[in-house]
């Protein structure tokens, strides 16, 4: 867990990273094919999804919270935003063993972004003021990755598929910093640090549904994995906002899970 704000008195923790919980996202992925007469093919796909988006208020409190980074400065009013999306694509060739399994591996480029706004609030005093935290991480991962795609199950009106591959990745990863608190401020920086090894995975399970002799329907699951990552809550707890203070190292130990359902269209020709 990374905490943001923290109670007054007490120093625990008001609010972290976990509160704020995403929205669902889409987006589209494609993928072609080009198969040899062995069933040996090389694969393009490109896949999106953005606008995942989280906030979270903390309940009015006189005096009541403080940002991580400002331990002894109160707020009574804290909200938070954070947003994210990811891209990929990849370029595998697939090699046929047997008649059930694919072996493949590849060149595989993924971005994620996610950004996190955080507005501390204090109305109590005779000097009202705004606590401010804008951090945005783009990670830009380039590896090589292996895995297998499998036949698990054939009928006449199913085939259910299964999905994993996974590889390690160079990760340039950069991050932007602006913010403002109690008497400094206006703050701007840009932390950079290309660094390896990071970590990709993703599995899928799939079933496909013959419409017709070269178009079939896809339903089924997708999980990703990326680890080394740097993301604005790991970044948050550094921060000083402070011009006359050096600006912290690039923290490269965040990670995220992304789950969801996949719906399309098959075609051969």
């Amino acid at each position: 867990q990374q905490p943001l704000y923290q109670t007054l008195p007490g120093g625990l923790t008001a609010l972290d990273a976990h509160q704020i919980n995403s929205t669902p996202a889409g987006g589209p992925r494609f993928s072609l094919f080009r198969t040899d007469g062995c069933g040996d093919a090389l694969e393009a796909t490109y896949f999106r999804a953005a606008n995942f988006r989280g906030r979270d208020t903390l309940a009015t409190a006189v005096d009541g919270y403080a940002p991580i980074y400002a331990p002894a400065v109160p707020v009574d009013t804290v909200a938070a935003n954070l947003g994210s999306s990811i891209q990929s694509f990849e370029l595998n060739g697939r090699t046929t063993l047997g008649s059930r399994i694919q072996l493949l591996g590849g060149f595989r480029w993924v971005e994620w972004n996610e950004s996190l706004t955080t507005v501390g609030t204090s109305t109590s005093g005779l000097f009202p003021y705004n606590e401010t935290a804008s951090i945005g991480c783009i990670n830009s991962l380039y590896g090589y990755q292996i895995g297998f795609d499998s036949l698990l199950l054939t009928t006449n009106w199913l085939r259910v598929e299964g999905l994993m591959k996974g590889g390690a990745y160079y990760n340039n990863a950069v991050a932007q910093v602006t913010g403002s608190s109690q008497g400094v401020g206006p703050y701007a920086s840009r932390l950079g640090s290309p660094h390896g090894p990071a970590f990709v995975g993703e599995v899928g399970l799939t079933g496909v549904i013959p419409l017709h002799r070269n178009l079939d329907f896809r339903f089924g699951y997708l999980g990703l994995w990326l680890e080394s990552l740097a993301q604005p809550t790991t970044q948050y707890a550094n921060q000083t906002f402070d011009p006359a203070q050096p600006a912290p190292k690039l923290d490269l130990t965040g990670g995220v899970v992304l789950q969801g359902v996949t719906l399309g269209l098959e075609g051969r020709w």
